[in-house]
């Protein structure tokens, strides 16, 4: 509360000016030790030690508490209370973290500013998204006064410029000359020159593996493959790819780094020059295994349109197509001698293929269902296997039936993996479990703590001192030591985006995840982290929005209940839907902020006045059934200006109304059996719908046809319009944009990034950005070229 005083009663003022900071008060010697404080300066040391082991593997709470005792010891211990406060930032505790982040600013400017500039913004950021400006503005000041050339947010910048001292008068704000050409409105003549200014979140991952000395961590994800380092637990290089990549796999020597994507490629980098990377055209659809040969002469890839073929690996040329057949091809091994490839496919068997000639010469049966997995031991004596029928078998090679099985799962055994050694063998099960093997013994060693979410992938280190497993929905990599279990460091992505929406004033940017979460960053972007996670619901959050005024955001989804955020105070109030609703499709207010309207799958369309909304005695609001249809209501839009609601249902039509008289205005019956997108133009002259085919229907609200646009294959996702209603935008499950004159009805651009589907796209209300929410677990936005 002090450092709050501090800084909200203008003490910091007093602080050093910019060009003062060199001749501020240097860092002043410690003194010679008195006798007996030689062994708590030793003990500090110590702990100062401890303290970085953890701050380089990002264990930010840990490491705190050693900075703590270090500063306990030596007050004085500049290097010490910077990491203190750098890791208690890292943890979101601004306030902490300033107090000590100051400390060392004051007596040492220099090697202060920094950390001292990044936890007041920290600070000021969090104001902001409590909705208490008048603070954010403050201590935005102080950010001006010592770093004049800082850009702030829009809103806060001219408020936060220092007062000239000329004529008393506030100053225009100096900002970063980055910052100082802004993007050009939307338009249709500059809509061809979008392009992605920005990508919020990780993707979605789906594979892992180690280089062969154990140092990188190899994680494939839906928008490319990251390379974390072990050591420090740190990202060391992210590699991005066209597609999705489902597979991945280093060579025995790490000359090559083989991605299989979404669109039957196989990517190759050569990690010591990955900038060009090597794509061949491997297969027709998905390949969703990776192995190389053990001399890396060779690279076995399997699909999901049901071939395995073989790859030279020095020409990229194809070698022999092993398997053709219509099962998909899920897990590939080879023998350690290179003599054999084993393939794992969905018609409940292992083949195992001799490489010289590629002829089958074993059929492996005891699966009852597909099987996820298999590998060799690396003696070569053992081939083991884990399947959808929950069993783990194991054969002696060369024969074709079970020697032992494993059962003690309750869903999928998705991956199973000997330790180096051949002492154990590690299985990821569906049922959340990571379990060590005895194989001889036919026990279990060890059960890792168990997920919540299937786990899909679990490997040891090439050294065989770690494992790693991939949690699948959760979006998070785990590294565990390998002889006691315990968990090291975990790697959180992204999970798919649902939804995505700005508020009204321009400060904040939501988006609505499928795993329940509601993210918040403050607009315009300092951090492509979220800044504030709300977690309240249990199933995808499906549609987010905030309140005319800005005071409330409010999220709905798959749960039967809303949840309306009070953003000043970072809380939450729950309004349970009438019993029977199956989910929120769309949430929507009224341009003057006096209704909200939720529509659902069962065909039914509620509403709430704003001002019940937020209730001091908790009491659940009970909304009007504005509408019913026997069909889900896919989707709703309200004019940016007007009195004007619309709502698309499964059984192409279009409805609309007059809000305040409540009246039905009109029903349109679109040419087409389902509407999965709707949206009224600003004029409110226009309303257009996307169906599940990939057509766009451009009408005036008479019924009157204007266009019928094509693009999209496959269903529309989403439409709209920008604020002048002269660009109509639209995205579908083929992950593109298209960019189309409202008025001509022509197609301007087509915006490509995305890997899956898109579920949401909407303008900024300046009309300047737009933006996407994706299957792919990222949230893009767009602009177009400077003007």
């Amino acid at each position: 509360m002090a450092i709050m005083q501090m800084l909200l009663g203008g003490t910091l003022h007093t602080l050093p000016a910019p060009e003062t900071l060199m001749t501020a008060t240097p860092l002043q010697r410690p003194s010679p030790s008195r006798p007996g404080t030689a062994p708590l300066e030793q003990h500090a040391r110590r702990l100062y030690a401890a303290g970085m082991r953890m701050f380089e593997q990002s264990e930010w709470q840990a490491a705190a508490r050693l900075f703590e005792l270090v500063i306990k010891v030596n007050p004085e211990h500049l290097t010490a209370r910077q990491h203190l406060g750098e890791a208690l930032l890292e943890q979101g505790e601004a306030e902490k973290a300033l107090r000590h982040l100051h400390y060392v600013y004051q007596r040492d400017p220099s090697a202060g500013l920094e950390a001292f500039l990044r936890a007041l913004t920290s600070l000021a950021n969090q104001y902001r998204v409590r909705g208490d400006t008048e603070r954010a503005r403050q201590v935005y000041r102080q950010v001006v006064k010592i770093a004049p050339d800082t850009p702030l947010p829009a809103g806060i910048a001219p408020l936060g410029a220092a007062a000239s001292k000329a004529g008393g008068r506030l100053a225009p704000p100096r900002v970063a000359a980055s910052s100082q050409r802004e993007p050009a409105s939307i338009t249709p003549k500059n809509a061809a020159s979008l392009r992605e200014k920005e990508t919020l979140g990780r993707g979605r991952i789906t594979s892992l593996a180690y280089s062969p000395d154990g140092e990188i961590l190899a994680v494939a994800s839906s928008i490319g493959v990251y390379l974390y380092r072990l050591g420090a637990f740190r990202l060391e290089r992210f590699l991005p790819a066209p597609a999705w990549v489902w597979s991945v796999a280093y060579a025995p020597d790490g000359a090559w780094l083989a991605a299989g994507m979404d669109d039957g490629r196989v990517r190759l980098w050569d990690p010591a020059n990955p900038a060009v990377p090597v794509d061949i055209a491997a297969h027709n659809r998905a390949v969703r295994a990776l192995a190389f040969s053990p001399e890396g002469t060779l690279l076995a890839s399997g699909s999901q349109d049901g071939t395995a073929r073989l790859w030279n690996t020095q020409t990229c040329s194809l070698q022999r197509t092993l398997q053709d057949s219509a099962d998909e091809i899920r897990s590939l091994a080879f023998s350690p001698d290179g003599s054999l490839l084993a393939l794992a496919s969905e018609n409940r068997h292992v083949l195992i293929r001799r490489i010289r000639d590629g002829a089958l010469i074993h059929t492996l049966h005891g699966h009852r269902r597909a099987v996820r997995s298999v590998t060799f031991s690396s003696n070569g004596r053992w081939i083991a296997s884990g399947g959808e029928d929950g069993r783990i078998n194991f054969w002696h090679t060369g024969e074709e039936y079970p020697a032992k099985v494993l059962e003690d799962f309750m869903g999928i055994v998705s991956q199973v993996g000997f330790s180096p050694d051949n002492r154990l063998l590690v299985s990821a099960s569906w049922d959340g479990g990571i379990r060590l093997w005895h194989p001889g013994r036919e026990t279990i060693w060890q059960r890792l703590e168990d997920q919540r979410y299937p786990v899909s992938q679990c490997l040891f280190s090439p050294q065989g001192t770690h494992l790693s497993s991939l949690t699948v929905n959760e979006e998070v990599v785990r590294i565990w030591n390998a002889h006691n279990g315990e968990l090291l460091k975990s790697l959180a992505h992204n999970n798919a985006l649902y939804a995505v929406t700005v508020s009204p004033h321009q400060d904040y940017l939501a988006a609505g995840t499928s795993d329940g979460r509601v993210l918040m960053w403050t607009w315009p972007l300092h951090n492509p982290e979220p800044d504030v996670t709300l977690a309240g619901h249990q199933r995808a959050v499906r549609s987010v929005a905030f309140a005319p005024a800005g005071e409330y955001l409010v999220s709905g989804g798959d749960d039967p209940y809303l949840l309306v955020w009070k953003l000043s105070q970072s809380a939450a109030q729950r309004i349970l839907l009438p019993p029977q609703n199956r989910g929120v499709t769309r949430l929507t207010f009224s341009p003057d902020g006096e209704w909200l309207f939720a529509s659902t799958e069962n065909g039914n369309i509620y509403a709430w006045q704003a001002s019940d909304l937020w209730t001091t005695d908790h009491i659940p609001t009970e909304p009007i059934l504005w509408a019913q249809y026997p069909h889900s209501v896919t989707d709703l839009s309200c004019a940016p200006s007007g009195d004007r609601l619309a709502a698309a249902t499964d059984q192409g039509e279009g409805h609309t109304w007059a809000i305040q008289s409540r009246h039905a205005a009109s029903s349109i019956r679109f040419p087409a059996s389902a509407i999965r997108a709707i949206a009224l133009s600003p004029t409110e002259g226009h309303i257009a719908a996307g169906n599940t085919r990939g057509g766009i229907h451009l009408w005036s609200l008479d019924g009157t046809r204007k266009h019928n646009l094509s693009a999209h294959e496959g269903a529309v996702r989403s439409l709209a319009f920008t604020p002048s209603g002269t660009v109509l935008a639209s995205a579908g499950v083929d992950g593109r944009i298209h960019l189309w004159d409202a008025v001509a009805g022509v197609l301007l651009h087509t915006l490509e990034g995305h890997t899956q589907q898109i579920w949401q796209i909407t303008f900024t209300p300046d009309g300047l950005h737009l933006l996407s929410a994706s299957e792919d677990g990222t949230l893009r936005i767009w602009a177009a070229d400077i003007k």
